[in-house]
């Protein structure tokens, strides 16, 4: 029977037909036809060689046996499955390129079994060079993909939440779209830090309840910006000094702010309600400014610590406000709707306080005028006004320890002079009975209506007194005759009445 069958096969293979060996096996019992160890059934075409090969100590195998890849098809159709000379395998019909090549997609499932008892999620195990457990990808649950392994913990560290679009780093519940472990330190490193975790670099990191970004030295900056970072325009740089430039690619200063184009000036501060500005603008003008009515502006309000300088970055110890000048020049400047001009002015080796156009300047007590220098430069102390005509009025008492008047006219020294008529006494006696005063000495009525020239007083009070001065030495003169007259009359006298004794005597 085989030498029958083998014969029916040799012949067959030599008519070029095709040959269908089916035997019949039931109830799990072999009927090979055929059975021999190693080599069995062999294809060819006096090259290329494929059969199948078995081997006790290594298994069943289909292979070629010469050097060619070996492709699987169904449907009579292209190469779907190939094993390549190397032994890559590639899915698809191209020769492989790796150890595993796909042709498309390829997908890894669950495996969940019962019997026996499998349950592994869907992923792909790497191992280190040294064949040791090195990375596991796949799904962490029916919503996260991650990555696990490396090290000797071989815990999750990656987690991707492809559901909600989330990624976790250090955590597999990530919150949010990018989410780090709740650990303080390094979080992002863009650039540099590449041989230790101590080195410096350009990144981002948690420390101590504060959210950093970091450079590594002081010569290097932090940069605000539009455009991407080949066509990159600054908008903020802050140094690694700490000092802080907005529209400043090189500040100086711990803070320097340019003018931008913003229609709320340099800097704008807002309130509940209202906005306050500090205006560096177009006009090159600078504001500080509240931002409603009635607000108010306060420098060095704690304690009262601090100094203010104007004009100068020095201004004096103890010295709240302290303005400079240039040469001559204004100081303090205080000015109202109606054009009012008044304040300070430092020059021609003198200062000035006063108001600058016609107006009176008044010093006040409790809000009422105290002095008052009017426009054409008369000094009024009090609320009275000074009358036309004075330079000064004073409403109150005056208490000095000295006072000089200038005279207007000559001092009456004239009264000395030969060509002075001084009036008789009996011609004053006379003037002081028909006017009730001393001739040229203004009535009573006339100094109290309106008042009493100090320096003019003072003339006519001299005046009198040197007057004075000649009728006593005129009186002088008449007592010293009367004196001698009287002294020759006594003479007279004491002779009569030596005489008169001598006579009495004789009788």
């Amino acid at each position: 029977m085989k030498k029958l069958l083998l014969f029916i096969f040799i012949s067959a293979s030599a008519l070029g037909q095709s040959v269908e060996i089916a035997p019949n096996n039931s109830s799990g019992s072999s009927n090979a036809i055929i059975k021999k160890v190693g080599i069995g059934f062999e294809h060819t075409d006096g090259t290329i060689r494929i059969g199948t090969y078995v081997n006790s100590a290594y298994g069943a195998f289909i292979q070629t046996h010469s050097n060619h890849p070996l492709g699987f098809a169904t449907n009579d159709g292209n190469r779907q499955f190939v094993i390549n000379t190397n032994g890559r395998v590639g899915i698809g019909p191209d020769l492989p390129a790796y150890w595993l090549d796909v042709n498309g997609r390829a997908r890894i499932k669950h495996y969940t079994s019962a019997s026996p008892s499998v349950n592994e999620t869907a992923g792909i195990w790497y191992n280190k060079s040294n064949n040791s457990v090195g990375v596991f990808a796949g799904m962490y649950n029916d919503e996260m993909y991650g990555l696990s392994g490396m090290g000797s913990d071989l815990l999750w560290k990656f987690g991707f939440d492809l559901v909600n679009t989330k990624m976790g780093i250090g955590t597999m519940t990530p919150k949010h779209p990018l989410t780090f472990p709740s650990t303080i330190g390094q979080k992002i490193s863009f650039w540099g830090g590449t041989n230790a975790v101590t080195d410096n670099n350009y990144g981002i990191g948690v420390q101590s309840s504060a959210f950093q970004f970091h450079v590594p030295t002081t010569n290097d900056n932090i940069v605000f910006g539009t455009g991407r970072s080949g066509a990159f325009t600054e908008n903020m740089r802050i140094t690694g000094t700490g000092n802080i430039g907005i529209r400043r690619s090189n500040p100086q200063s711990t803070l320097e702010v340019a003018r931008g184009e913003g229609i709320n000036g340099t800097a704008a501060f807002f309130g509940t309600t209202h906005t306050s500005h500090f205006n560096y603008s177009t006009d090159e003008n600078t504001y500080i400014r509240g931002g409603k009515a009635n607000s108010n502006v306060i420098i060095n309000d704690v304690f009262g610590l601090g100094n203010v300088g104007i004009g100068t970055d020095r201004p004096s110890s103890n010295t709240k406000l302290h303005v400079h000048t240039v040469n001559d020049f204004y100081g303090l400047l205080h000015t109202n709707e109606a054009g009012l001009k008044m304040g300070t002015y430092a020059g021609f080796h003198q200062g000035y306080f006063g108001t600058f156009n016609n107006y009176p300047l008044a010093l006040t007590v409790n809000s009422y005028p105290a002095l008052t220098i009017s426009t054409d430069q008369r000094f009024q102390f009090g609320a009275a006004g000074t009358p036309t005509g004075y330079k000064m009025s004073v409403d109150g008492k005056i208490i000095c320890t000295d006072i000089t008047t200038l005279p207007t006219s000559s001092w009456p020294d004239y009264v000395f002079k030969s060509g002075y008529q001084l009036k008789p006494l009996h011609e004053v006696e006379n003037f002081i009975q028909a006017n009730g005063h001393l001739p040229n000495i203004p009535k009573a009525e006339d100094m109290e209506t309106k008042g009493v020239s100090l320096g003019h007083m003072s003339k006519l009070q001299m005046e009198k007194i040197e007057e004075l001065t000649l009728y006593m030495i005129e009186m002088n003169k008449t007592l010293t005759e009367t004196n001698k007259r009287l002294k020759k009359v006594e003479e007279e006298n004491k002779l009569l009445k030596q005489e008169l004794i001598a006579t009495k005597s004789q009788h």
